[in-house]
């Protein structure tokens, strides 16, 4: 009697695995971590909510495929994914259904326990993919998405696609920027470029302060400042200056902030 208990709650539980199998649109693009590339198909998040222009931030990966890349030990046992490694910590997910994922997390100098977004993991060929994204936020990463790849960097990676110093950023946004609007920048008093702070300030901010602690984050902080906000407005104003063919330090931009 028991082994017939056994044997149905198993099929019970292979039938639920597979019939939980997702299709999904596959993507022509690459994923890599770092300078690796993460081996197997990118699937399209179909449920993501639209957005301008492409969005691959939040496509999915195979999970192993991206975990050991990390270098960490991934077991897999039913729908229970245990991950352990100096990189990640202790990530125990407990995979119910596609909307039910429990997440139990000890990295990052803390314990974290919750219930992941919908489809944060989903079950594709019987094997399980992961967003990207939640792998970004697993290790406290970051993500850069280009025409044809998406790019997860680990936290101790060295971003040499990032500014190093304010010069750097200067260059930057004359290839970045149009003429007019350069050409406003220029002629408009520092109080008044406030009014780009949501525009190319937020760009500033997500493309280049939130992406690394080290290069141009590294500097400002180094330097006393402490929050994206201010360090963004610095470079707007420093770049005003720069369009004037003045040059100034950056113990004298933030008296201006």
């Amino acid at each position: 009697m028991k082994k017939c208990i056994f044997i149905l709650l198993f099929c019970g539980l292979v039938i639920n695995l597979f019939s939980q199998n997702t299709q999904l649109p596959i993507l022509n693009i690459r994923a890599y971590l770092n300078n690796y590339e993460i081996e197997g198909p990118i699937y399209k998040n179909i449920y993501a909510p639209p957005v301008q222009g492409n969005d691959f931030l939040s496509a999915f990966v195979k999970l192993t495929n991206i975990f050991r890349l990390l270098d960490v030990e991934v077991r897999i046992n039913n729908n229970i994914i245990e991950i352990n490694g100096e990189r990640t910590g202790i990530i125990s997910i407990n995979y119910i259904n596609q909307s039910n994922i429990r997440i139990n997390s000890s990295n990052r100098g803390g314990e974290i326990s919750q219930n992941l977004t919908n489809n944060a993991i989903i079950i594709i060929s019987n094997e399980y993919y992961i967003q990207i994204s939640i792998v970004r936020y697993l290790i406290n990463g970051a993500l850069r998405q280009e025409d044809d790849r998406v790019i997860l960097y680990t936290p101790d990676y060295e971003r040499i696609d990032l500014p190093l110093t304010l010069n750097d950023c200067f260059m930057a946004l004359d290839n970045l920027l149009t003429n007019e609007v350069k050409q406003d920048i220029k002629n408009s008093e520092v109080r008044s470029l406030v009014r780009y702070h949501m525009g190319l300030g937020m760009w500033i901010r997500n493309n280049w302060l939130r992406q690394s602690n080290n290069r141009i984050t590294g500097l400002l902080y180094n330097n006393g400042l402490r929050n994206f906000d201010e360090m963004s407005q610095l470079i707007i104003i420093g770049y005003h200056y720069y369009l004037n063919g003045i040059n100034k330090k950056i113990e004298e931009l933030i008296n201006e902030i």
